[in-house]
């Protein structure tokens, strides 16, 4: 679990935190992880995942960095003077779409 924290956990929050003009460029930056495997590998994601499903353990140990990711993104939307109403379902959608590697054009941003 510590690599799996250190490396997608810890990567996703750093591609947040990376420079941006805009709130669609930090949401941008997010989506790197997705298409680069050397920042965020989806195929562990999803293992941890699906071990989370077997292991309450690990359910709660991903459940909090869920919500470290979650917070993060949180301060990305604020970064830029954005209400965060959906943050949550932008984790989600990220959660479903990260073993296929592809993102999904959602209108999430309102001001």
């Amino acid at each position: 679990m510590s690599r799996w924290k250190s490396t997608n956990t810890g990567n996703w929050i750093k591609r947040a935190d990376a420079y941006a003009e805009s709130v669609c460029e930090a949401v941008l930056n997010v989506f790197d992880c997705w298409f680069d495997d050397t920042i965020f590998d989806s195929r562990f994601e999803a293992a941890i995942r699906s071990w989370a499903q077997q292991s309450r353990d690990i359910a709660r140990e991903a459940a909090d960095d869920d919500e470290r990711r979650v917070a993060t993104l949180t301060d990305v939307f604020r970064r830029f003077d954005y209400k965060p109403l959906r943050t949550r379902p932008m984790r989600l959608q990220e959660i479903s779409n990260a073993p296929q590697c592809r993102a999904t054009r959602t209108s999430w941003m309102l001001r």
